[in-house]
């Protein structure tokens, strides 16, 4: 999708404007995730912290209402795909039978996850919001370029 592609160009040459700092991108695939479902952006910031990004154009030319939020919907459960790998993959062998919230928590403390659009997507802000609120370090960001 030509506007997706658009989009991620963006992000790569304006992260600072975007993000409000500079993220040193480090590639797409989680360590031991599936490769078939991988992030859009990996990297870390300054303090270290891993940062996944996931890009989507919410409002294709041709689509309908019902598959605007479908899109919407999809892009939450990729994030918390990639946040359960993360999860997965910080737990050791003695957590492993333990995935419950609290042990999850600490696995994913230094994860920062992003969503980015084309334009803001008021279902999409409000899920976001609703993942950050039970401990889930989410944004949703909304960028006017495409």
């Amino acid at each position: 999708m030509a506007a997706e592609k658009a989009l991620k160009t963006y992000i790569q040459e304006n992260t600072h404007d975007v993000f409000g700092e500079e993220i040193r991108w480090v590639g797409k695939n989680l360590p031991g995730e599936d490769s078939r479902l991988s992030p859009d952006f990996i990297g870390y910031d300054a303090n270290g912290n891993l940062v996944i990004v996931e890009v989507k154009i919410v409002y294709p030319r041709t689509s309908s209402p019902r598959n605007q939020y479908a899109r919407a919907r999809e892009s939450v459960g990729q994030i918390l795909h990639y946040a359960a790998a993360c999860a997965e993959e910080g737990l050791n062998a003695e957590h492993l039978c333990d995935f419950g919230e609290e042990a999850v928590r600490d696995a994913v403390k230094n994860v920062r996850f992003f969503i980015v659009t084309e334009t803001l997507h008021y279902a999409l802000e409000k899920m976001c919001h609703f993942l950050s609120a039970y401990g889930l370090n989410i944004c949703y960001i909304a960028v006017d370029c495409v």
